[in-house]
């Protein structure tokens, strides 16, 4: 077996954290928070740490961390697609019966164990990720409006660059506008609706 619920207890009894181990393949614990309210108004992230296929697939995750209903819900699930774009680690679900929306961390172990740095580094992205983008999101869900805060000056050039540039390449291609269109959506919301790469299939676009 790659790693157990043992191994991750011990690694988060080193850390001095509280949890709850809920049998072979599950713990439960509620870090403190500095932005993020949680949806019964305290500050704190409740996370799930689990196990699955003998050990070899790890999986942290925020259950019930948003509650996206309302008129907002869409511009709420493009700046969690637009955060998750910006950023490593954390991805976002979205459960459509409910409106609930999970931050989750996940990936295969395989043959391989989970080390102390890897939950400690997963713990602190998955904190320290929701804390950030929390004002964003609940702006998003409030009023409509995508507003993240502007780093070295606004969006970084680079992520509209790569964006472009991977327009580029599947209209190069010839990707069928399926495949195009959720990421024109992306550019277009970086860049407040300004064309700025590629648009046709008239030709490559120099970046």
């Amino acid at each position: 077996m790659a790693t157990s619920i043992d191994e991750i207890c011990g690694f988060l009894r080193e850390e001095g954290l509280r949890f709850e181990r809920i049998g072979d393949e599950r713990i439960q614990l509620g870090i403190t928070t500095e932005n993020y309210v949680n949806i019964m108004g305290r500050k704190g992230l409740f996370i799930v740490i689990s196990l699955s296929e003998n050990g070899e697939y790890f999986s942290m995750f925020a259950p019930q961390a948003f509650q996206a209903t309302g008129p907002h819900v869409d511009a709420f699930l493009r700046a969690c697609m637009l955060f998750q774009w910006q950023t490593k680690l954390i991805q976002f679900e979205y459960d459509e019966s409910d409106g609930e929306i999970r931050p989750v961390i996940e990936f295969p172990l395989e043959d391989s164990r989970l080390t102390r740095l890897q939950l400690k580094r997963c713990l602190h992205g998955i904190v320290t990720l929701v804390d950030e983008v929390y004002p964003v999101l609940k702006k998003a869900l409030e009023t409509g409006e995508i507003e993240f805060p502007a780093k070295g000056g606004g969006t970084p050039r680079a992520v509209i660059e790569a964006l472009e540039k991977q327009i580029q390449t599947l209209l190069d291609q010839g990707a069928p506008e399926t495949q195009i269109a959720p990421l024109r959506a992306l550019l277009a919301l970086f860049t407040n609706g300004q064309r700025t790469g590629p648009t046709t299939r008239s030709g490559p676009t120099s970046l």
